[in-house]
């Protein structure tokens, strides 16, 4: 499959301002921050988080 269909998929799979991934589960070093949906979990590499402040 090619063309512009797996660009499209890619970014609407993208979440956090496109620095994180919609998938079931997180990988080693990634945090889920947000959903994407009610069945998936917005991953985001621990660098990309935002600090916490108060």
């Amino acid at each position: 499959r090619s063309g512009p269909n797996i660009y499209i998929r890619r970014f609407f799979n993208t979440c956090w301002r496109t620095k994180g991934v919609c998938r079931k589960s997180c990988f080693r070093g990634e945090l889920y921050h947000i959903f994407c949906d009610t069945s998936h979990l917005c991953c985001i590499n621990k660098k990309f988080m935002p600090i916490q402040v108060g």
